[in-house]
């Protein structure tokens, strides 16, 4: 990610991820690591996924987005 000339770079305190099969009726958290990578485990009967996360800088700064029906899983 690039910055425009003399402005640092975003400082990441913390993010956070939830996975919802029923569009958005119940969501399930998904542990990140670290690096904040996470697995979805996605159950054999769903048919789409929908994300959310939700990350704050160093500033305590929070944004939250949602995508419903992010993907589909095919079989």
């Amino acid at each position: 990610m690039r910055y425009p000339k003399g402005l640092d770079g975003l400082k990441l305190a913390g993010a956070k991820l939830w996975a919802s099969y029923d569009d958005g009726t119940n969501w399930q958290q998904v542990r990140l690591d670290d690096g904040l990578n996470g697995t979805i485990d996605n159950p054999a009967n769903a048919g789409f996924v929908s994300l959310r996360v939700q990350a704050t800088d160093a500033d305590g700064d929070t944004i939250e987005q949602t995508a419903t029906r992010a993907y589909q899983i095919r079989r």
